[in-house]
């Protein structure tokens, strides 16, 4: 997400101006005029988390303000024309036949808090998750902008979405999904392997006989936590020595969304108390290469971290 702070703009001191669209009403003298909607940050992201094909495609504006007044957004800034669209090629979508008129309402933000409006760009153009691909959407009311790159993906199921084939410095390795233990950190990982979040990203730790760690998308494991979700524990799950793929945690109620450590060695205390999404069933030489890659031993803090991070080319999910 991207997001820009708009410079001043004035609103007009006149109540129906800035609420226009809502019903007539006689204003209140004893109403607080509305803060300056110049402190607001203004940010793009998809409304339900991911774009998938087939289905529509709505964003939601996410309104901040760190003022102390509530500010009105006027019901203009949700119109289809302050949207644009752009394929990979610079082409802008059919609008829609018939589309819905625009909404009408306007939006409070109330001070040092958040307000979002969802918008079904889908009902005003054709064809927008017709298929996998990414739209370039850009918003924008006075000064206020913001920018998405809308992936379009196909949607996890279960049945056929089984295996993940991940391409590293050192190999290739297939892992199989296990959604009967994990059923959101294996849909989670599917998104974001579809999204191309793992490319370019490493396993950046390897601690030996224990366990190598990756898929932090800062890159050193400084950025594992930013985003969690609910852990999956399966207590009945038989772990394999190497190669059981796992979803780092802070604790055990909580793991991180998109980072994954790989076991090195026996791991049956990790039962019941780790998240296993899937487990290496095709390139377990792979594994055993990431014991001998050097690491930085005594020259640094951490004396896991890897000299040189080996590189994750690609997840593919076939």
């Amino acid at each position: 997400m991207i997001r820009h702070t708009m410079a001043a703009w004035m609103m007009t001191a006149s109540a129906a101006a800035w609420c226009a669209g809502a019903p007539q009403e006689p204003m209140a003298t004893t109403s607080p005029s509305p803060g300056d909607p110049a402190l607001l940050q203004v940010s793009l992201a998809p409304s339900e988390g991911q774009f998938y094909e087939q289905r529509d495609l709505s964003v939601k504006l996410v309104f901040e303000n760190p003022g102390r007044e509530a500010v009105m957004v006027d019901a203009a800034a949700f119109a289809r024309e302050r949207f644009s669209l752009a394929d990979a090629k610079g082409r802008a979508p059919r609008p829609a036949a018939g589309g819905p008129a625009d909404a009408a309402d306007p939006l409070r933000v109330e001070g040092q808090g958040t307000a979002e409006r969802v918008v079904n760009l889908s009902s005003w153009y054709e064809d927008l998750a017709r298929r996998e691909g990414v739209w370039d959407v850009r918003w924008s009311h006075g000064n206020l902008s913001a920018v998405l790159k809308a992936r379009v993906i196909r949607a996890y199921v279960a049945h056929r979405d089984v295996k993940a084939i991940v391409e590293t410095d050192l190999g290739r390795m297939v892992w199989t999904l296990l959604p009967a233990h994990a059923p959101v950190h294996v849909k989670r990982f599917v998104d974001l392997a579809r999204q191309g979040f793992y490319s370019g990203l490493n396993i950046y730790r390897v601690v030996p006989g224990m366990q190598a760690e990756g898929g932090d998308p800062a890159g050193d494991g400084s950025g594992v936590f930013r985003r969690v979700i609910p852990g999956e524990l399966s207590p009945d799950l038989k772990l394999e020595d190497m190669g059981m793929i796992g979803a780092q945690r802070p604790e055990t109620s909580m793991t991180s969304d998109s980072a994954f450590f790989i076991t090195l060695g026996p791991n049956d205390f990790m039962r019941g108390r780790q998240t296993f999404f899937a487990k290496v069933t095709d390139g377990l030489e792979v594994v055993a290469k990431l014991v001998q890659v050097p690491r930085r031993g005594d020259t640094a803090m951490d004396p896991y971290l890897l000299v040189t991070p080996v590189t994750i080319r690609e997840v593919r999910i076939p």
